[in-house]
Formats: structure tokens, sequence, C-alpha cells
């Protein structure tokens, strides 16, 4: 059983887009999003990301179609911000840097959805015809061009190909959807584009950050395709997405779960502004408003957010990794900031009998050869080294 460790890099290989772009890396998303024409939808919401670029790094509003900084550093600074708000209990503070952190959530997710959506990556496509009947593949990335691929050559599917199973899968409704026969397992470890939950929001009542759905917060959901206009936000759908690529708003999650958030002696009310610039969409709007299920490119992320459903990934990429024979590094750093995946790696070498195999293909490979050798303790002789960008017509090399 061989593993395929996708990272960015991998991603980078897709040339197929609608758009033209590529899929951005952390310091040129922004640039990458003014290029795409949602950067002048009125429904893909940026207003308090500005705001915070404007009070933070003092560029204005006009100025904003030119930011370049780097969205990690971006991210992470709003979510600390949040988190001490939250923990000063500064409600307007709350209120401020969460929508901006929720937006940047929203964004990143939707910018990757924008460029996916073409036809099937051709690299992936290939790689997925070279996969073993047991071997599996982990990924950081959140994009779904390996899903896609999976989902069109293997008899893979969504329902078990994750390991966890969503608790409904949208095809043009909310489904439970089929269990597929193949044993190739997809773990994606930092969530993916076309998972979703509940909104998150903070509650002044508990003091927590907490989903709208009532039970585990470990349920999320998965969208697979659609053909006629699904539920979401103020009927905001927009077509022209082909499978496993949403628009800006995923489609709303069943309401029979629905978390009564109103404590007794207080009155909700909701109101969406109208303009002529933003009206109310044609698509329906029923069910409970949710959200991209992924963990964002923050510096310190949170994998329990969602109660068990991250670090039971994380644990199953572990045991992968422990019985793998040769391992294959397509396009991942080992990025300093990813520390989590630099344990993952020590842990699982350290329950290992043997020593595996392990190739790196990456243009700029030394200091990923330095890490698995001083690091992992794998020795010289069992790495190779492809020093190579991954195009879309690339080829892995088989380890015989």
């Amino acid at each position: 059983m061989d593993v395929y460790l996708l990272g960015a890099g991998a991603s980078k290989s897709y040339e197929e887009s609608k758009t033209k772009e590529k899929l951005p890396l952390a310091n040129d998303f922004f640039s990458t999003f003014n290029n795409l024409d949602i950067s002048a939808n009125g429904w893909v919401l940026i207003g308090d990301i500005i705001n915070f670029v404007r009070d933070h790094r003092g560029i204005s509003v006009l100025e904003f179609s030119t930011y370049s900084e780097d969205i990690e550093k971006l991210h992470s600074e709003i979510q600390e911000h949040y988190l001490e708000a939250i923990r000063n209990d500064n409600i307007e503070d709350i209120i401020r840097y969460g929508k901006a952190f929720t937006q940047l959530v929203f964004l990143f997710s939707s910018v990757i959805n924008e460029i996916q959506n073409g036809p099937e990556s051709v690299f992936h496509k290939n790689l997925v015809l070279g996969l073993g009947d047991s071997d599996s593949i982990i990924t950081f990335n959140w994009d779904t061009l390996i899903d896609k691929s999976l989902l069109y050559n293997t008899p893979w599917s969504l329902r078990n190909g994750y390991y966890i199973s969503p608790e409904l899968i949208y095809k043009n409704g909310w489904v439970k959807g089929e269990n597929g026969n193949s044993k190739n397992l997809l773990l994606k470890l930092h969530g993916s584009s076309n998972w979703i939950s509940s909104y998150i929001q903070y509650n002044p009542q508990t003091k927590k950050i907490e989903f709208r759905h009532a039970g585990d917060d470990n349920i999320f959901y998965a969208y697979e395709s659609t053909i006629n206009p699904y539920p979401c936000y103020d009927g905001r759908f927009m077509e022209g997405y082909e499978d496993l690529s949403m628009s800006y708003y995923p489609p709303n999650i069943p309401s029979t779960n629905y978390k009564d958030e109103v404590p007794e002696g207080y009155l909700a009310a909701r109101f969406i502004p109208r303009n002529g610039i933003n009206p109310k969409g044609k698509g329906p709007d029923s069910g409970i408003e949710s959200m991209p299920v992924i963990i964002p490119p923050v510096k310190n992320k949170s994998y329990d957010f969602y109660g068990n459903l991250f670090p039971t990934l994380w644990e199953k990429a572990e045991d992968i990794l422990v019985e793998a024979n040769t391992i294959y590094v397509l396009g991942y750093s080992f990025p300093a900031t990813d520390i989590p995946s630099s344990t993952l790696f020590k842990s699982a070498f350290s329950r290992r009998n043997d020593i595996p195999n392990v190739m790196i293909v990456n243009p700029h490979p030394e200091e990923i050869a330095h890490k698995f050798k001083f690091e992992f303790g794998i020795p010289e002789n069992q790495i190779r080294i492809y020093p190579e960008y991954i195009d879309s017509k690339y080829l892995v090399p088989k380890w015989v």
C-alpha cells in the first residue's frame, strides 16, 4: 500500500480552469481574487475585510483592488483579534472581527471554487488511474480536483471515500448517497471546498462559538452536483458550476435539526438590506444557512473546533502512514506554520517496524529531504528526489 501526499504544488498543476487562473498560494491570493469576475460581484461580501485592512493597514477602499498581503498573515491576525475579543467579552469587537473572519473563510473557499470550476484535471486523472487498489491519498489542499478524478474514474464515492461519511450529500437535493466500492481513501486534513456545515457564531449566553444546528459538532455535509437552483442565503444561487464546485453561497442544509438560539425573554429579528445592486436572488432560501468546512490558512489552526471530525481524520492519516510502503510527497513543502504535519509524520514513523521509501517531487526539495533524513530518520538511500514542477501532463514516477 502506497500513500500520496498532495500539497499546493500539486494543485498548481491545474491549467484547465475556465477563469484561466491557477489556484493561488498564500502570497498571491488577493491578486488572484482581483483577477476573477467574483471580485466585482456585489453578492460576494468583503466589506468587513476591507474595513480591517483600512483600520490595521492604512489601505483605503480604493486601494484594496491592488492589495497583495499574504492571506495567511492577514487571516491569522484577524483570528487573533477575534479570539481576544471573545476572551474580553467585547461584543462590539466580537461582531466586527467575527464578520471579517467569516468573510475570509467564504472568500477563500469561493476563489478555490471559481478556479477549479472546469474540466477534469489531467494531472489528477493520471494520478488516480495509476493508483493501486489499496493506495490512499492524504491532502492538505482544499480544492476538489482529486475528488473529481476519483469520482469520475473509480468506484469511489463521497459517501465513504472521505473515511468519515457526510451527514447528507447534495446531488440536486439532499440525499444519503451511495457507498462506493473503491478501497482508495481520500483524507482531507484541512477540510474541503465542498464540505459545509451550519453557520458558526458567538453565543453571548454561553460565551462560546457555536453552530446553528443541534447535535454533534462533527456533523458535516458535502456538495456533489446540482441541476436545479439549490436553496441558499437570500436565494442567491449562481449557475454555471460543474460537479464538486459551488458558487459563493453553498446550499442551505435541512432545517430538521435547527437549534433554537433565541433565549427566553428575547425576540429575534433579521434584516437584509436591499438596493439595486444586491437584489434578492431568484433561487429558494429554505433550510439553515451554511458555510464552508475548512481549516483556514492561519498560523494557529484549531483542528478540534469541529468536534472529533479532524482529529479522527488525522488519526487515520497516521495509521495509513504507519502501513505505507512508499510515500509520494507531491508539491508539499512542510511549511514552518504547519507544525502538526511534521508531528504527524514523526508519530507515524515512531510506530513503524520498518522504514518506508520516500519520493519527493518538488522544484525546491532540499529542505524537505533534510527533514525526512534528520527529523524523520529516513536514510538517504530510501529517498528519491525529483526537483521538478508538477504541470498538467506530469506523470508521477513509480518506485520500483
